[in-house]
């Protein structure tokens, strides 16, 4: 009797530090929306920049004198190449989470507080795909030549799918404020930033393209998690719209 108690007594404190330790990151996050979407956003380009540029495809194994050699910019060209590709994987990552807290809020009302951070993760999200794209284009890729980017082009389904996504979450960022609202209407800004879930689509299909060839899709272990988060995204967004279909009937 007297070890059951404890037992039990044990369980019940376990279960209230779990309340607090929840309580406290959801005041936190509610209180500080920006700075979380920050730390967020900071752990996310560090997990990519050890996992993804840190691995070797060689070696099929994290070479951490690849970090080095970024960090360094011994060869510029190399360094560059791979922060460009940091800041894709990490802000289409930052896009996906931005899509999450709507549906998931929905699913499970208790994580409603997690809508605070929409706006701050999607708008860095889109900061870093902004840097991407600059570069890309303007940089070692198409050299701000368009007609190169259309025409002489053998990933140009990669640069018009990109294009696109890039437009419309342009139109989302620059959208992103209550005047926005005001000025649109709310029932056209919720139509426009629902073809953000298309843009994020395009994104996903970009990096596909971008890395596939005749042979097949060659991506580092960790690119798969990109695609798989902008899949749960996509997904919960489809199941919701199926729900509501059924819903209707």
């Amino acid at each position: 009797m007297g070890n059951n108690g404890k037992s039990e007594k044990g369980k019940g404190m376990g279960k209230d530090n779990k309340a607090v330790k929840e309580s406290r990151i959801k005041y936190f996050i509610l209180k500080h929306p920006l700075l979380s979407a920050f730390i967020i956003s900071f752990f996310v380009i560090l997990a990519f920049f050890v996992f993804y540029s840190g691995y070797s495809k060689e070696k099929r194994a994290l070479d951490f004198s690849l970090l080095s050699k970024i960090i360094s910019f011994q060869d510029p060209l190399f360094s560059s190449k791979e922060i460009n590709k940091l800041t894709a994987l990490a802000g289409l990552t930052l896009l996906s989470f931005a899509f999450l807290p709507g549906p998931i809020s929905r699913i499970f009302p208790k994580l409603s507080f997690l809508l605070v951070l929409r706006k701050p993760i999607g708008l860095i999200g889109f900061l870093l795909i902004f840097i991407h794209y600059y570069i890309s284009f303007h940089g070692y890729y198409y050299k701000g030549n368009l007609y190169n980017a259309l025409f002489n082009n053998p990933k140009v389904i990669a640069f018009i799918a990109a294009s696109i996504s890039f437009f419309i979450f342009f139109l989302m960022a620059i959208t992103s404020t209550k005047k926005a609202v005001e000025i649109l209407t709310y029932d056209r800004w919720k139509l426009l930033h629902r073809f953000g879930y298309i843009a994020l689509l395009l994104a996903a299909l970009h990096f596909i393209f971008m890395k596939s060839n005749e042979i097949g899709l060659f991506i580092k272990p960790i690119g798969y998690l990109v695609l798989f988060i902008a899949f749960i995204a996509l997904s919960l967004r489809m199941y919701e719209l199926l729900k509501k279909g059924k819903n209707k009937k």
